[in-house]
């Protein structure tokens, strides 16, 4: 019995990197990312402070963070939208394949019936942390510095938890499925003219 372990996260490592870069295409447009000129102030800034340069105040730190954040309000949403039109559309359109999948000669199929428009969108909101990061934003631009730094580690907590759930399962599980495949109902295999039997 085979599964496409490490085919999954090569694939997926193509797919995150095909992502980025078309989002880059965007980022720097100024029609696109009206704080462009705002984050890379605060990048130099950020590098000063990492590299031992600028020596800052615990609450300096903070609103540092904060505002790196924030001004990379419309890089991130760009990225954002780009990645969920990546793997949810043109995944579904592709029969459940991304080009990183493609690559690797694996896909996405319904444990039942054809794979439906829905158990993409779950499995990628899950997995690509779609969702989390979605809530991320929106809490930028409705909570105060306080409340969102407080909420962004317990998301990032919460995603981290995903995703070491979806890896002990995948690997401890017969059929490869991680927790996203389970609630989706869908499993990642070997195309068929590939694949060995092993689901």
């Amino acid at each position: 019995m085979e599964k496409p372990i490490f085919k999954r996260l090569f694939a997926y490592v193509v797919d995150i990197i095909i992502v980025a870069v078309i989002a880059s295409l965007f980022i720097d447009l100024p029609i696109v990312n009206p704080y462009l000129d705002k984050y890379i102030e605060l990048s130099e800034s950020m590098i000063n402070y990492l590299t031992g340069v600028e020596v800052l105040t615990q609450d300096a730190i903070n609103k540092m963070q904060y505002d790196f954040i924030y001004y990379s309000f419309y890089a991130s949403l760009t990225l954002l939208i780009i990645k969920a039109l990546y793997f949810i559309i043109f995944q579904y359109i592709n029969g459940g394949k991304t080009i990183g999948k493609a690559i690797f000669k694996i896909e996405m199929v319904s444990v039942k019936k054809k794979l439906k428009l829905h158990q993409v969108l779950i499995s990628s909101l899950i997995m690509c942390n779609i969702l989390t990061q979605g809530i991320t934003l929106l809490l930028l631009r409705t909570q105060s510095m306080n409340t969102f730094l407080k909420a962004s580690n317990i998301i990032s907590g919460i995603e981290m938890f995903i995703l070491m759930t979806s890896i002990f399962l995948i690997l401890m599980r017969k059929d490869g499925r991680g927790l996203h495949d389970l609630i989706s109902g869908t499993l990642v295999k070997y195309r068929e003219k590939e694949r060995k039997e092993w689901e």
